[in-house]
């Protein structure tokens, strides 16, 4: 009978310890959680400063290839800046900041809605001229903007 009692003792204090344990290996993983976050947001920020710094000349790279009709190339450096430029509204249009900082964002950012446009006019040009390129056996062109439309339904999805 002792023997069981100094089990069932010695089944306590390990319980206890665990329990212990437990709640030190939980407080540990709570800042290893908000460290986590941080880090996230950190990395995020840093990838916003990127393509801030880079902006006026993505905005003329995805122009240049307009002009030469790579519209896949064109079509991913657009997908990025809308990208960060999403990021940042959805940052920066928080009840926390004010309207002049969130208008100088809407100024910053407000090239890429013509960028846009005329991105939309060229895919709507191909598309147009797609029958007769077919026929003609240009089929590159199509199969970019099908890729283009595949990767849009993909982001949408």
């Amino acid at each position: 009978m002792r023997e069981a009692n100094e089990i069932c003792t010695s089944m306590k204090t390990v319980n206890t310890m665990y329990k212990n344990l437990n709640e030190q290996l939980g407080e540990n993983a709570k800042e290893i959680r908000d460290t986590r976050v941080v880090h996230k947001e950190h990395a995020l920020l840093h990838s916003y400063l990127q393509s801030i710094y880079n902006f006026k000349e993505d905005v003329t790279l995805v122009h240049d290839l307009l002009k030469d009709d790579d519209l896949l190339g064109a079509h991913e450096i657009l997908m990025k800046l809308e990208d960060c430029r999403d990021g940042i509204y959805k940052e920066v249009m928080s009840d926390e900041v004010d309207d002049e900082k969130r208008e100088k964002v809407e100024e910053f950012f407000s090239g890429l809605e013509k960028l846009n446009k005329d991105f939309t006019k060229k895919i709507h040009f191909f598309l147009t001229r797609s029958l007769n390129s077919i026929r003609s056996g240009n089929t590159s062109k199509m199969v970019s903007m099908l890729r283009i439309i595949e990767r849009e339904e993909k982001k949408d999805a």
